[in-house]
């Protein structure tokens, strides 16, 4: 948020030097100024909506193409984002559960909760959000494990499940709609107290990161091991970018990989954006 607002910012004292050039330039249009400043007005604005958000803490964000717009979550709420105006807008809220993940399709919303014997909630995304399901362990995991991340991906959900015991983990790929699950791969040297996060690639691949103890596991559309890349530095998150390119977060840079050259080789940085 501080990021975005440092950037209007910016943004802002160029268009006021904007305006006062022009005043000093006899055949400026009365037409430029206004439109600079009615940037200015849209400027200002944008800031004044992000500083008024009524969160601090982001547990996870995803994107809806039906509603053209980011769904953001803290452990309390869930709100719909407007990337273009920047306008956070509140649609749902629980003070008997904590959510730490979101995924959703074109018609529902999946939320999972914080903690051991983790839940999972599914909403209707249109016409509005309504409480369709909730599923409980032992159906999502069991009492002593926690569900570390969940996405969405054509019809099923792939869930990363970490456990106390021996400090595993293990992803698998379940029916979004019974929940059932097709097959489970075990995750290994992953501590499972560090994050663990799951996305969707080509071909109905997977690729899954792991913070503590480095990983990169990339995995076959039938739950096997096709590689395991040791080599990054601490991966905290990831996400699909369009169809062909992944991006991988390290707390210090954004990684970007053409995904072509994931599936024809191992994973190597081809990009990075330092942050």
């Amino acid at each position: 948020r501080q990021t975005f607002i440092n950037d209007r910012l910016e943004q802002l004292n160029r268009l006021r030097t904007n305006v006062e050039e022009l005043a000093c330039v006899q055949d400026a249009t009365q037409q430029n100024t206004n439109s600079i400043k009615t940037s200015i007005d849209w400027i200002e604005q944008d800031i004044n909506n992000i500083r008024s958000w009524p969160l601090d803490d982001i547990s996870d964000i995803c994107w809806s193409s039906v509603l053209n717009r980011f769904i953001v979550i803290n452990s309390q709420y869930v709100f719909i984002l407007d990337e273009r105006t920047m306008v956070l807008e509140q649609c749902l809220t629980s003070d008997t559960v904590k959510w730490i993940r979101v995924t959703c399709s074109d018609t529902k919303i999946y939320l999972s909760t914080q903690g051991l014997g983790s839940s999972i909630f599914e909403y209707t995304l249109m016409p509005s959000i309504v409480l369709l399901k909730e599923w409980k362990s032992p159906v999502t995991c069991t009492h002593n494990e926690w569900i570390e991340d969940l996405k969405f991906h054509n019809d099923f959900l792939g869930l990363v499940i970490s456990r106390c015991a021996n400090n595993a983990a293990c992803f698998e790929l379940r029916s979004s709609t019974t929940l059932n699950c097709l097959w489970s791969i075990q995750l290994d040297d992953v501590c499972s107290m560090y994050a663990t996060r799951c996305c969707p690639m080509l071909n109905h691949q997977w690729i899954v990161v792991a913070f503590r103890n480095p990983r990169i596991f990339h995995i076959s559309s039938d739950g096997k091991l096709i590689s395991t890349d040791k080599k990054c530095r601490s991966p905290s998150n990831i996400c699909l970018i369009g169809n062909n390119l992944l991006a991988i977060w390290d707390q210090k840079c954004i990684h970007l990989q053409n995904l072509c050259c994931i599936i024809s080789s191992s994973i190597v940085t081809a990009t990075y954006v330092v942050l």
